[in-house]
């Protein structure tokens, strides 16, 4: 009677997985559907964002103001000269 059980046990289990692996790929074909459509809403809200920031660059205006005024031009370099220096190590392999 015990092995009977065991089999009838196992016969359920094995129904049980097939049934759940069936709904999983139910499930995935139905999400693939839902992620394009956020997508879809993803990349139309990424677009309305690129051209708000579009159209806020296009209102800025650039002056050159700032190279006559004598402040700017009052300024002192004390940058130094840059020297040349060899890049990278020797190949130890050669005499």
């Amino acid at each position: 009677m015990s092995s009977a059980i065991k089999n009838l046990a196992v016969l359920l289990l094995l129904l049980a997985t097939l049934a759940f692996g069936y709904f999983l790929y139910l499930q995935n074909g139905s999400s693939v559907l839902n992620t394009q459509d956020e997508i879809d809403m993803n990349v139309s809200a990424e677009a309305a964002l690129f051209l708000q920031r579009l159209n806020e660059l296009k209102a800025i205006t650039i002056t050159n103001d700032i190279f006559v005024d004598p402040r700017f031009n009052a300024l002192t370099d004390y940058s130094g000269e840059i020297t040349s220096e060899p890049t990278g190590k020797g190949n130890p392999f050669t005499d």
